[in-house]
């Protein structure tokens, strides 16, 4: 299963919905991927030395918010292009 975002947990554990394990739970056989992560840390190794990991928190955080963003405009590009096409062809997309 592919789905647009994680949604929910932290790097330290599943969060107070568990919304991963509920996921692989109830779509037996088959795993769980995400196009955007909310986690970022030190567990994901680093292959250039003068990366991620010498960067301050708030340059992290700043490139985080950058990708999350330009996602988001991302699907709100897709998002917006459907609806032209729904109104074109007369689907009743009206919103």
């Amino acid at each position: 299963m592919f789905t647009e975002r994680e949604p929910c947990g932290t790097v330290k554990g599943a969060g107070h919905a568990e919304c991963s394990p509920y996921l692989v739970q109830h779509s037996k056989g088959t795993t769980v991927h995400y196009a955007t992560t909310y986690r970022s840390g030190s567990w994901v190794a680093d292959p250039d030395p003068n990366g991620i990991q010498t960067r301050t928190k708030a340059q992290i955080k700043a490139m985080v918010d950058a990708e999350f963003q330009d996602h988001l405009n991302e699907v709100g590009e897709i998002w917006l292009s459907l609806r032209d096409a729904q109104r074109k062809n007369g689907t009743g997309a009206d919103d």
